[in-house]
């Protein structure tokens, strides 16, 4: 929804503060933010841009427009169409190359879907910031958002890739929980069968990056290859070695192997 904010002289207002709002039952939407009412100042050009709201309950509904120093509030008409599974699925190119992944999402309500401005194959290197590289991303990371989620609702992603040979699993990085460090870790409840991955991530839970139950899920993965933990159903970090940890276990392997070659020698 985008309005235009003048005064009585036709000149445009900047600054001035419009609030969008939806119905709270019923018919209606809710904008990706997760909310049914969002705030937003007008431009210099006396326009204001609600945020990108999904559509829910199949009907007609009105939204609410209103602004400060304004009287009398705007209300447009709208109408939610049956649902026919538009935003479930997502496709894209890893950009490691090597085809085309797909993904599909069930579960979280009708309206759960892909935010496309916040989904996409990016690169796994701005994450792999530790020293130690115990497992490879062939893919890269497969990152995206669903919006419009029943808060607290528990979703199910299926993505299928070029090829899954060599791969040992599937790895996240963030926090698993809220009192813990962001780290790279095996999602719970996954599976792998062919070239598909599928796992599940409750909203505000383990594998929510913003732990928060508001019917937003973040998530960046991907398919690695190397010795990753043994999932038993919870998440489990993979422990990664800073600079000086790597210095101190080299010395002790190098103690180590010097005190095996005197043994042998003294035998």
């Amino acid at each position: 929804m985008i309005v235009r904010v003048v005064d009585d002289q036709g000149h445009p207002k900047a600054g001035v503060a419009v609030q969008f709002q939806l119905p709270a039952t019923g018919p209606s939407a809710i904008f990706g933010v997760g909310q049914i009412i969002a705030s937003v100042n007008t431009a210099a050009d006396g326009t204001a841009t609600s945020p990108f709201f999904v559509a829910g309950q199949q009907g007609d509904f009105q939204a609410v427009v209103s602004a400060d120093g304004v009287a009398q509030p705007l209300y447009g008409a709208f109408t939610n169409l049956a649902a026919d599974g538009s935003g479930k699925t997502f496709q894209g190119v890893p950009v490691t190359g090597g085809g085309v992944m797909s993904a599909t999402v069930s579960g979280g309500g009708d309206t759960c879907v892909f935010n496309p401005s916040q989904t996409a194959m990016i690169a796994a290197d701005g994450e792999l910031s530790t020293n130690l590289k115990p497992f490879k991303l062939p893919y890269g990371l497969f990152e995206f958002e669903l919006i419009g989620c029943v808060p607290g609702s528990t979703v199910t992603i299926s993505t299928t890739w070029p090829d899954l040979k060599g791969v040992s699993g599937y790895v996240k990085h963030g926090q698993p929980g809220s009192n813990s460090n962001a780290i790279w870790y095996v999602p719970g409840s996954m599976s792998i069968n062919g070239n598909t991955i599928t796992y599940s991530i409750q909203d505000g839970g383990k594998g929510d990056d913003d732990l928060t139950a508001n019917g937003i899920i973040r998530d960046p993965g991907g398919p690695a290859t190397g010795q990753l933990p043994i999932d038993s159903g919870n998440t489990i970090g993979i422990p990664a070695l800073g600079s000086w940890a790597l210095a101190l276990l080299a010395a002790l392997l190098a103690t180590l192997g010097a005190a095996a070659k005197i043994t042998r020698r003294r035998g």
